[in-house]
């Protein structure tokens, strides 16, 4: 509203009064002045009403005003209480802001905090190599350990990776059913790079047979012949003691021979698996006439090769057809013998058969 007095009090407020107005759109505390020869515009919260001249406001202090546009001049204790008043909300502001920089998480000098990046992983690498050849190597177990434990499987051409490996200190060992390794394991460390080229040799597992032929002077300088799944034949020493080396599983068959000798049994059979076999031992003696064989053949050849042949009766023993399913019993006195076939494979419609040596 407009006021055009001469002389008029009234009361105007500032911050939280009770009843504020506002006096050049500036709010003060709530105080009465004088105003003179002025025209005023007077704004308050509340309904506005009307004054008219002479009209007294609780009169607390005089106050001088300029003319209306101009800047308000007023009483030292007003001027004064507003200044502490505009300091007080100015350093609560400024305490309540540092408050909130330094209270809150992640804010420096008002900015976000930048979070750093996770660091990288740990760098792996891997350990390589072949075993050969394929026969020893495809589908070879390979164990590491050491820094890390792991098991891998070569390929079909013999290669194997350990992947994801730290560095560290390691040991490589191959092993495969039926074959031996050389070197039986390898080291390898690594120190900030993969290692390749740990390779190794397989070499098929192979076995003995051995015995001994007795008494010496019919065992010693004896003929040993082996067949079978391999085929081969020694001397017995001086002993009497003979042996087979470098067998691989399988069925063999061990017959002794020495002039002017029979020997009992004749012929042994011995079965290699995954072992040496010892103690396949046999009896000399002196002969004191002729001697005969008994042979034959076990057929067709898809049950009669590698059948085992045993003998009993006047003399016992036992041996393994040959490829084309042969056999053959030698150095026989006159007696009576039964030879009895067997095969894993092929069973015979003839169990056994008896065979007699004349006189």
């Amino acid at each position: 509203m407009q006021l055009h007095l001469d002389s008029f009090k009234f009361r105007y407020g500032i911050g939280l009064a009770k009843r504020p107005g506002n006096l050049m759109g500036l709010q003060y505390r709530s105080t009465t002045c004088t105003l003179t020869g002025l025209t005023i515009s007077v704004t308050e919260p509340s309904p506005p009403r009307m004054l008219s001249s002479g009209q007294t406001l609780e009169l607390l202090e005089p106050m001088s005003l300029r003319p209306l546009g101009k800047r308000v001049e007023e009483p030292a204790r007003c001027r004064n209480r507003g200044f502490r008043v505009r300091l007080a909300f100015l350093l609560t502001g400024m305490l309540a802001s540092m408050a909130v920089l330094w209270g809150c998480s992640g804010v420096v000098s008002g900015k976000p905090a930048i979070t750093p990046p996770p660091p990288p992983p740990p760098q792996t690498y891997s350990i390589s190599g072949t075993v050969t050849p394929l026969a020893g190597g495809s589908g070879a177990t390979v164990t590491l350990a050491g820094a890390t434990s792991a098991t891998q499987t070569a390929d079909s051409s013999g290669n194997y990776t350990f992947t994801g490996l730290a560095s560290g200190a390691y040991t490589v060992t191959p092993s495969h059913v039926g074959y031996t390794f050389s070197p039986n394991s390898l080291g390898a460390t690594i120190n900030g790079a993969n290692v390749t080229g740990i390779n190794f040799a397989a070499a098929a597992q192979t076995f003995s047979i051995s015995g001994t032929i007795s008494p010496t002077v019919g065992g010693s300088g004896a003929t040993v012949a082996l067949s079978g799944a391999a085929s081969g034949s020694t001397i017995s020493d001086s002993s009497g003691s003979y042996s087979f080396s470098g067998l691989a599983n399988g069925t063999y068959a061990i017959t002794p021979n020495h002039t002017g000798y029979t020997f009992s049994p004749g012929t042994l059979a011995a079965t290699v698996n995954g072992a040496n076999i010892s103690g396949i031992n046999f009896s000399a003696a002196v002969q004191t006439g002729s001697t005969y064989s008994i042979s034959g053949t076990i057929s067709p050849t898809a049950g009669g090769s590698g059948a085992m042949v045993a003998l009993s009766g006047a003399a016992s023993g036992s041996t393994i057809a040959d490829g084309s399913g042969n056999y053959t019993f030698a150095a026989l006195a006159n007696g009576t013998y039964t030879v009895t076939p067997t095969n894993t494979v092929t069973c015979t419609d003839q169990p056994s058969a008896g065979s007699h040596i004349p006189g």
